[in-house]
């Protein structure tokens, strides 16, 4: 069964931005927020600055795959953002270092079982 949900409100976005932690890795930050409900709430956002919408689409779809691996040992009850640090070169944006990465992340926000 599918536990997460999809997050598409602009306050939502901005909601767990400025009031949840964080954690960051080498490529991504994760944003994580308490929602006390039974699913999570997923979010991807990658910046503008020196690409365009074909690469932006493709890192979004590697996050989502990255995190559709690993949502079987995600604690549930939490609204998360991910962002694609802006600093990353496009060549870095694999699906290896895209999911290493997120465990990473996940881990040290204490999200998995």
């Amino acid at each position: 069964m599918k536990k997460t949900l999809a997050l598409k409100k602009t306050t939502a976005f901005q909601t767990i931005l400025k009031r949840g932690s964080w954690q960051s890795g080498d490529f991504l930050s994760v944003y994580k927020l308490e929602n006390n409900k039974e699913n999570n709430f997923l979010g991807v956002a990658v910046g503008k600055k020196g690409l365009n919408s074909v690469k932006r689409n493709k890192i979004k779809r590697l996050i989502r795959e990255a995190y559709r691996e690993n949502e079987e040992n995600l604690k549930t009850g939490y609204s998360l953002v991910v962002l694609w640090r802006s600093k990353n070169d496009y060549s870095e944006a694999t699906y290896a270092n895209i999911s290493t990465d997120l465990k990473k992340c996940l881990k040290k926000a204490g999200l998995f079982i």
